[in-house]
């Protein structure tokens, strides 16, 4: 069995986490001589960080790219348009192999733009499915042409097509909701995080494609944890919280700059009253620093933030600033007494070690997690952070054992529900139907 995951962003240590669980599901469902190859952005450095996946570089980013000798061109427009010409060619040829292989068969061509997209090519050609990675990318924030490219390839090539947990939506955009449904009318399996992302893809029209709610993959990371009982809070100035940040720039009421100055000041007061009041020792921890190569380094807003601080107040925090993946941060947390985690991902894995959780919500996705547990109460949106936040930190301590109690139960819930759609990917594969009541699930 061969399946190609697609769309993933290893650099992001969240998605990195979901690919974890990802491959440690197939392998439970479909043996450990599965081979799994991931079609990344940046593949080289991916396959550095994590050297026991395969990766390949997704031909949507090959095609794209811009030959290095482009750059010696001296003017921008004549630049613009031979870079141009060649994308549209370098395309032209590519979806020329594609319906070669597709009605005379045999492997990708040797006239095919470049041996990289060969290779690619190539092993879409000898995947028995194709799955495109969990996560949130199907949002109207960010573009949706690299995903729609993927879907549109492994359709031609007559793969069958999963969509593997995830947020998506809302979509407004006339053209985003024309491609997606033409896309999910494909698929064989449709997997969603919360009730919330089925209503936006129902509102797409209507579907023959089985939607089903299961949990993120990440919860799969989960080990065998001990009883409640048997872990009992730090004593008040023994605390150890871990904090996670992240630059935002899609606030709706306020400006980027208004925004993130209230995020980092409510985040401030936090620490500095978690310190000062609980003498609580906090370290800053994200799924998403120390690669350069990726846009985002939440380390540099957490030093940005701890240089706020009173010098009394930094003794007692530190930053880590290097990249982890998701096994190294879960053994950090382990002596954590709770975290206050803006990424979800970070949430996620601190669940999975039955470390209670304070979120901050910047989408939805956050807000639906802790509203299925029974916790919705807790979360507080980005935009509205602001000096209730403390007192939100005070009565959360107060509430430490009981809340551990039931993230740690649902917890346990949602190990199970993530392994489920490997299973159902199984079963469909060997010519198993799903009913449109999954879609209720």
């Amino acid at each position: 069995m061969k399946i190609s995951i697609t769309n993933a962003v290893a650099l992001n240590g969240g998605d990195a986490a979901i690919l974890t669980g990802m491959h440690e599901m197939f392998r439970e469902a479909f043996g450990p001589e599965v081979r799994i190859t991931v079609f990344d952005k940046n593949p080289e450095v991916s396959a550095v960080l994590f050297p026991d996946m395969e990766f390949r570089e997704s031909p949507y980013f090959l095609l794209e790219r811009e030959p290095a000798w482009a750059a010696v061109i001296p003017s921008w427009k004549v630049q613009r348009f031979v870079t141009g010409l060649l994308r549209r060619l370098r395309k032209a040829g590519f979806w020329a192999s594609v319906w070669k292989v597709r009605i005379f068969g045999g492997g990708a061509p040797h006239w095919m733009p470049g041996p990289a997209l060969r290779r690619s090519l190539e092993a879409y050609l000898d995947s028995d499915a194709v799955v495109s990675a969990g996560g949130t990318y199907l949002v109207e924030s960010y573009s949706m042409a690299p995903q729609l490219f993927d879907y549109r390839l492994a359709i031609r090539l007559g793969k069958p097509l999963y969509l593997f947990t995830q947020s998506m939506g809302p979509f407004r955009s006339p053209w985003n909701r024309k491609k997606l449904y033409a896309a999910f009318r494909h698929a064989r399996l449709i997997f969603l995080r919360d009730p919330v992302s089925l209503e936006h893809v129902r509102s797409l029209g209507k579907l023959e494609t089985p939607l089903v709610q299961a949990a993120d993959a990440a919860f799969v990371l989960r080990e065998q944890a001990p009883l409640p009982g048997e872990r009992a809070p730090s004593p008040p100035g023994r605390f150890k919280v871990v904090v996670s940040v992240r630059e935002w720039g899609n606030f709706s009421h306020l400006g980027s700059e208004a925004g993130m100055e209230n995020y980092k000041k409510a985040i401030r007061d936090a620490v500095s009253h978690l310190v000062t009041d609980h003498g609580a020792e906090v370290l800053f921890l994200s799924t998403c620093q120390g690669v350069p190569q990726y846009a985002t380094d939440d380390a540099k807003l957490a030093t940005e933030i701890v240089l706020m601080l009173g010098e009394r107040e930094r003794r007692q925090v530190s930053v880590h600033a290097d990249f982890i993946a998701a096994q190294g941060i879960r053994e950090m947390l382990s002596d954590c007494d709770f975290v206050i985690a803006t990424r979800l991902h970070m949430a996620i894995l601190a669940l999975t070690m039955e470390v209670p959780v304070l979120p901050v919500a910047y989408e939805y996705k956050t807000a639906q997690l802790f509203e299925r547990m029974g916790l919705g109460e807790w979360v507080t949106g980005i935009e509205d952070m602001d000096d209730a936040f403390c007192g939100r930190v005070d009565r959360f301590i107060e509430r430490l054992p009981a809340l551990r109690r039931t993230m740690l139960d649902f917890a346990r819930e949602e190990s199970a529900r993530a392994r489920m759609p490997a299973y159902m990917v199984r079963e469909d594969l060997a010519g198993g139907r799903f009913p449109q009541i999954f879609a209720s699930s």
